[in-house]
């Protein structure tokens, strides 16, 4: 459908194992309608730090810039 988006993420969640806690990889590909677009970035951005955008490239790259500014955020020494 060409009104659709095709996004693909990689997705690490922290799950419980009988050992402990582990990370289970997660593929996900999913198709939305661009106004669907801003919603589900959101959610990504809920768990920054265990998804990753793979495609399309812009949103990889806007991922990217989005956690480098938590890490000068967070590195900045308060004055």
């Amino acid at each position: 459908m060409s009104d659709r988006l095709c996004l693909q993420l990689l997705f690490e969640p922290r799950i419980p194992t009988p050992l402990g806690w582990g990370v289970c990889q997660i593929d996900y590909i999913v198709k939305l309608p661009e106004r669907s677009l801003e919603e589900f970035c959101r959610w990504v951005y809920r768990f920054m730090g265990n998804a990753q955008f793979i495609s399309p490239q812009h949103l990889a790259e806007q991922h990217q810039k989005f956690a480098r500014a938590l890490i000068d955020r967070y590195s900045s020494k308060a004055t």
